[in-house]
């Protein structure tokens, strides 16, 4: 029998596609499996960061729900020579804030006491101390950054129904929130309501420096009422009923240029306070009076004037400005600031202040 002389060759060359052959699939399977294990990694740690950042963002949230930040101001008053300044120095009713601007528009909710009408029309009342400033004053108090205003004052009927009426216009149109006046006596006497956060707070103004005669009725412009009973009736009921979290009273009130609160300032803000009000801040005084920190609730008597040409005397230019955290729907820190003008009543600086503080 005849051996094949390349017989060995032919093994060898099909030992060798064989071996080949192994090697290929096994590098074939490597390479597909680790590609396989890496798009698998890829997308475990996709979703791993995935899920990282979804509980992180949820916890903030849920950290955050329930959470504001309010700041008070005292008296703007943009008429008179704040007015004449602001042309003085190009015409932005911004000017009288610009340099604490940022600090103001950091907080969630800002509210003042603006003590004049916003108007082009009206009849002087016939005293000196009527004040009127320019519609563009508007933009300047949206610069700002205020939300809410206080229009219950004495100062509010300077120049009449229409001036009264324009105010309240001017103002919503700008996105403020004007509480203590109105077309009517729903108007005027109704809670201005903004929520935070899921945070639900309230606000209402009152004065009672004007006769019963300038207040709204039904069908008539004018200020909102104040009947003790009837208001701590109302707040109650709004805040046990849960339409209201946090309630806010602002009251005009209490005598001019003294830096202490009188009996009846007392007596109003501590009976707000018991009807469920957190809050209770006092203007007109024009000079910073006492804070009482009352059965859970805050008394800021008076904050003194923010804006305004008093320029008589140090006190009244300056005021006091109050920060106020909400946690967990309630107040959980208070942060006193004075604000100081300088000759050009522009506010020039808010700093850390200690207030004369009392408590019960």
């Amino acid at each position: 029998m005849r051996h094949n002389p390349y017989r060995h060759i032919y093994f060898l060359i099909f030992l060798l596609f064989v071996v080949l052959l192994a090697t290929g699939f096994v590098l074939y399977y490597r390479h597909f499996f680790l590609s396989y294990q890496r798009e698998i990694s890829a997308n475990v740690h996709e979703n791993l960061v995935r899920i990282a950042v979804a509980t992180v963002f949820e916890r903030g949230l849920l950290e955050h729900r329930g959470s504001a930040t309010l700041i008070f101001t005292g008296d703007v008053m943009l008429s008179r020579s704040v007015a004449i300044q602001v042309e003085k120095h190009g015409g932005d009713y911004a000017f009288p804030f610009e340099p604490v601007r940022s600090f103001l528009r950091g907080a969630d909710i800002l509210f003042g006491n603006l003590e004049n009408p916003v108007s082009l029309r009206g009849a002087n009342h016939g005293s000196i101390y009527s004040f009127r400033a320019d519609p563009g004053a508007v933009r300047g108090l949206s610069s700002a950054g205020y939300d809410v205003l206080s229009v219950a004052n004495n100062h509010i009927w300077d120049w009449g129904v229409d001036a009264l009426i324009d105010t309240v216009t001017l103002l919503e149109g700008a996105d403020i929130s004007p509480v203590g006046a109105g077309k009517d006596y729903a108007a005027a006497n109704a809670w201005v309501e903004k929520k935070v956060n899921g945070v639900k707070i309230g606000f209402l103004a009152f004065t009672n420096l004007y006769p019963k005669g300038l207040e709204a009725v039904s069908g008539t412009p004018g200020i909102s009422s104040f009947d003790e009973g009837a208001v701590a009736k109302r707040i109650r009921e709004a805040k046990e009923n849960g339409a209201i979290d946090l309630a806010v009273v602002s009251f005009h009130w209490g005598d001019e240029y003294k830096t202490h609160s009188n009996a009846e300032q007392e007596r109003i803000a501590r009976g707000l306070v018991d009807a469920g009000t957190d809050i209770v801040v006092g203007h007109h005084p024009h000079v910073v009076e006492e804070t009482e920190h009352y059965r859970g609730g805050w008394i800021f008597y008076s904050l003194g004037n923010f804006v305004f040409d008093q320029y008589f005397s140090e006190e009244t230019m300056e005021g006091m400005v109050v920060k106020v955290a909400v946690r967990n729907k309630k107040v959980s820190d208070v942060e006193f600031y004075k604000s100081k003008q300088n000759a050009a009543y522009q506010v020039e600086s808010i700093m850390p202040f200690v207030p004369e503080l009392t408590a019960e």
